[in-house]
């Protein structure tokens, strides 16, 4: 070493700190790109959950839709008034403000992953007639309900029920109707069975026949009998396995809301799809059971699922008459 020059040392932790100084810069970086893409993930989810039920509210009133998301993630949803946010720690995060169409009305939710679960799981985003909004797999409207925003008619203290065909054993007069699968029944003694069950404990509703037994009943006479209000009930019948309920309804005032409000808790009982279908009695055939709505009274015709599915809903006669029923109650709270 030559005069005047100095050597320096450098102790070896120095020098291991000083290669080290790159791979916490690597790290570090790796941490916020990390932090920065859960937080881009996190506000591109509470984005297109928004964006998706502004679009819903888009479509018609007569379209019904949904949206499946398969798995919701790790966060604290909430689903709230007009916006959709995230929290943490008690404080909203993440948030995106939509805009809500007047007339609407918006289901709000809360979601987080349940203990075991790390993240939320599915959810799906519906419309059905002028309600949305957000709900697990299990807890969705049925997507078959429509809109009731027709008035209503007069009060309805008393309602004919009318078990449709009808057949004379002795004679053998009337229509003894097809075999109902589930039940084997014939559709005469069904209507029957199933407008006892619907009538039972339930002062409102005066049958069609004075007796209450399966006999032949014109539609004159039942068209006829007394109360503010006639619905008949048949069985349908297709060559397919799909179940479809028909409400044929008159054009008297409340007609179409009580054909409504009844295919709703069918539509919400057994998640079927349902038709409400208005009738000018004009125009029918002699020997169409449809021209019992023939009345100025509100009169709704059931056609009910399917009569050669074996599985059919025409099995369930307790929890098709509570459907209806409250479907009348609905009509009348109206």
């Amino acid at each position: 070493m030559k005069r005047g020059q100095a050597k320096f040392i450098l102790p070896p932790v120095f020098i291991l700190a000083i290669g080290l100084v790159p791979v916490f810069l690597s790290i570090l970086y790796a941490v916020i790109t990390l932090s920065t893409n859960e937080g881009y993930l996190l506000s591109l989810a509470v984005t297109s959950f928004g964006i998706d039920l502004q679009a819903l509210q888009a479509l018609g009133n007569d379209i019904n839709a949904q949206r499946d998301i398969t798995d919701a993630g790790a966060y604290h949803l909430v689903f709230e008034g007009n916006q959709v946010y995230t929290t943490e720690r008690g404080a909203q995060t993440t948030t995106f403000l939509y805009t809500q169409i007047p007339g609407f009305r918006f289901r709000e939710g809360e979601f987080e992953p349940k203990e075991k679960d790390t993240t939320i799981g599915p959810l799906k985003l519906y419309k059905t007639g002028k309600e949305y909004g957000v709900a697990k797999p299990d807890g969705i409207t049925s997507p078959y309900l429509i809109s009731c925003d027709t008035p209503t008619g007069p009060p309805l203290e008393k309602i004919a029920l009318d078990p449709a065909y009808g057949y004379d054993d002795t004679t053998s007069t009337g229509s003894i109707g097809d075999i109902i699968a589930v039940m084997q029944l014939r559709e005469s003694k069904y209507t029957l069975l199933l407008a006892n069950t619907l009538s039972a404990g339930k002062t409102r509703f005066e049958f069609t026949r004075s007796n209450k037994a399966d006999t032949d009943a014109n539609i004159a006479a039942r068209r006829s009998t007394k109360g503010d209000a006639l619905i008949s009930l048949a069985a349908g019948s297709r060559p397919d396995d799909q179940e479809v309920v028909k409400a044929y309804y008159n054009n008297a005032p409340g007609s179409k809301r009580l054909a409504c409000e009844m295919l709703n808790e069918i539509a919400r009982q057994f998640n079927v799809p349902v038709r409400p279908i208005p009738v000018n009695t004009e125009y029918l055939g002699a020997d169409d059971p449809r021209l019992v709505l023939r009345t100025a009274r509100p009169a709704v015709l059931l056609e009910i699922g399917n009569a050669q599915k074996s599985d059919s809903i025409l099995g369930k006669t307790a929890e098709l008459s509570r459907a209806i029923n409250k479907g009348v109650e609905k009509y009348e709270l109206a």
